[in-house]
């Protein structure tokens, strides 16, 4: 009896007798197989009645110091990888070594062979038989489980559930097939920017997003670019109890109150974890593109490994890109709790038995190195960017703070002009010395209403005094009732009965609506404004000729300069309001964040 190393490889599908739809077909598919996981000493018995019709073997002779690809009649490819075999005192053989193939394919040779045969009572479709031994001067060899060899093979009915068996022959010629397990495939990379590399769920948020900024809607580049900008706010949000600030302020609120800048919308966070965006955008670079992490099976691993939040896992295939992507499969399973959703799915992965990608550069140990590298530049260019957006913002919330004083110092000298042309003296500016100034005038109320004012943009009421050349700016919550006056311009002063004129002028998409009416001063003043569209070179005269001989902090056309501005303003504050829900909504796709509190201010426009 003859004693060898042997591996029968059988690439079989499982199939009824009476199914038979898919052997017609002439299509192939190149499958890897990872020898080491097959190999099996069996006894081949002399006896065997198929001794004379077994297909004959090949025989190659290879150098245990050099990489071998040897082909076989059929075309059949092995790749032998130095160091492939050792001897047996566990040494690697690195002489010349003794390689023997029987390579069956036809079904002719398989029935001649008797490879044929059933397993667990189903007819099995070969896909092709595989037997391969070596020996070194008439030693057995035994294969070096570090250093794989890699049988490549092509088959009929690529979209088959193509199983490889374990061969076991007896002494009748008989064979065995059994512990059936996937074949390893070579990884097959693709246009890497055709991946999706995004959270689940992240698309979906961003178009409920839009518009946003300057875009309708979302592209790829602007949905990519949004996921990258995260960054800045994981490494934010992963500090315990950080608190982000977004500046929303320099305004004048519905009350007619300056809002001090000191005031911020904030937004508090602990323990929040997930993939770091900028991880993501390295990894979508040329450098990985001919590794498996260009392929659509990493693909699908990155989903789960967004959904678990857990970076670490990532961390286990980018750092080992030489191994196969089922070793990688493996590792992140040990990581996971037994008998958990994630470890059965992982688990499911591993199964699949997947290769690396073939021809792998030689750059790719360095790619590691490369990674971490990179990483920290992208997280540094990124935050930059992030710095530049808040430096643009701060630059606009200071031209807004300048605009703002230089106002309060127009509604003051409108308040100390009406006082001395009262003939009050006026010595301090503090409220308690003004409110004692104006106990000898009789109190009145005055309430303007416009109608339909909530329809407009932005609602500007004044009222004039031409006996002295003045005016008081009135404002409202709702745009419709106006019966107060901003924080530094309070108290309006008029004499009894005398004679002035309110004003209401309006804007709707930049269109102007003018109204004015006289009243007389009485203990109760009530008017109804209804502004009717005009243009501005009309409203230009009505208001010159209305404010001729003022001077200038007393012109209505010279306010209606800072309202244009302070709409404007409030129309960035909402928006940047808007933008800031909007990442608020992107952070919690992309990441687990406990205790998220935000802190929100609104402003009427």
């Amino acid at each position: 009896m003859k004693f060898l190393l042997l591996i029968l490889i059988s690439l079989f599908l499982l199939f009824s007798c009476n199914n038979e739809s898919n052997t017609n077909k002439n299509s192939t598919q190149e499958i890897s197989v990872n020898a080491q996981n097959l190999a099996k000493t069996i006894n081949y018995h002399p006896g065997d009645p198929f001794i004379k019709t077994l297909k004959e073997s090949e025989f190659f002779k290879i150098s245990g110091l050099e990489n071998n690809i040897l082909e076989t009649k059929e075309g059949t490819i092995l790749s032998i990888p130095k160091g492939a075999f050792r001897d047996k005192n566990g040494n690697l053989v690195e002489k010349e070594i003794h390689i023997e193939i029987i390579d069956i394919k036809s079904i002719e040779d398989q029935i001649l062979s008797n490879v044929t045969s059933q397993q667990g009572g189903k007819m099995l479709q070969s896909g092709g038989s595989f037997f391969i031994n070596a020996t070194q001067n008439g030693d057995q060899l035994a294969l070096n489980e570090e250093n794989p060899i890699y049988i490549e093979t092509n088959i009929k009915d690529p979209e088959s559930d193509y199983l490889i068996f374990e061969g076991i022959r007896n002494e009748k010629g008989e064979m065995q097939w059994i512990n059936p397990v996937q074949p390893r495939k070579h990884l097959i990379p693709v246009d890497i920017d055709e991946l999706d590399f995004l959270p689940e769920g992240f698309q979906t948020a961003v178009d409920k997003g839009m518009p946003f900024r300057n875009h309708k809607t979302a592209d790829k580049n602007l949905t990519d670019s949004l996921y990258y900008s995260l960054t800045p706010e994981l490494s934010n949000l992963s500090s315990e109890k950080h608190i982000s600030s977004e500046k929303l302020n320099g305004l004048i609120d519905s009350n007619g109150v300056f809002l001090e800048y000191e005031r911020e919308t904030q937004v508090a966070n602990t323990e929040c974890k997930g993939i770091d965006p900028a991880s993501i955008k390295v990894l979508k670079t040329n450098k990985f593109s001919k590794t498996f992490i260009s392929t659509r099976d990493f693909e699908k691993r990155l989903k789960v490994i967004h959904n678990l939040k857990r970076p670490e896992l990532l961390d286990i295939y980018v750092k080992n890109l030489t191994l196969n992507m089922s070793t990688c499969d493996s590792m992140v399973l040990k990581m996971l709790p037994k008998n958990s959703s994630s470890a059965l799915k992982f688990a499911d992965f591993a199964r699949e038995n997947l290769g690396n990608v073939k021809n792998l550069p030689k750059s790719i140990e360095k790619l590691g190195e490369y990674y971490s590298k990179e990483l920290e530049n992208t997280r540094a260019q990124l935050k930059k960017a992030r710095d530049d957006y808040q430096s643009i913002l701060d630059k606009k919330d200071d031209k807004a703070r300048e605009i703002e004083n230089e106002y309060k110092r127009v509604l003051t000298k409108r308040l100390v002009y009406r006082l001395e042309k009262f003939g009050y003296e006026v010595r301090y500016l503090g409220w308690s010395n003004i409110a004692k100034v104006l106990e000898p005038l009789e109190k009145f109320n005055l309430e303007i209403v416009v109608e339909g004012g909530s329809s407009f943009d932005y609602v500007n009421v004044y009222t004039v005094d031409k006996n002295i050349q003045s005016i008081f700016a009135l404002i409202s919550s709702d745009k419709i009732l106006f019966n107060r006056g901003y924080n530094h311009d309070l108290f309006l002063l008029y004499k009894k009965l005398q004679t002035a004129t309110s004003v209401v002028v309006a804007y709707k998409d930049g269109i102007p609506y003018y109204a004015e009416q006289d009243f007389k001063v009485t203990p109760e003043i009530n008017i109804v404004l209804s502004p009717i569209q005009t243009d501005n070179n009309e409203l230009k005269g009505k208001l010159r000729k209305l404010n001729k001989g003022h001077t200038s902090f007393n012109k209505i056309q010279d306010d209606l300069q800072f309202q244009a501005i302070f709409y404007e303003e409030r129309k960035r504050k909402k928006t940047l309001m808007k933008e800031r829900e909007f990442i608020n909504s992107l952070v919690k796709v992309a990441f687990d964040c406990e205790n998220n509190n935000q802190i929100e201010v609104e402003f009427e426009i």
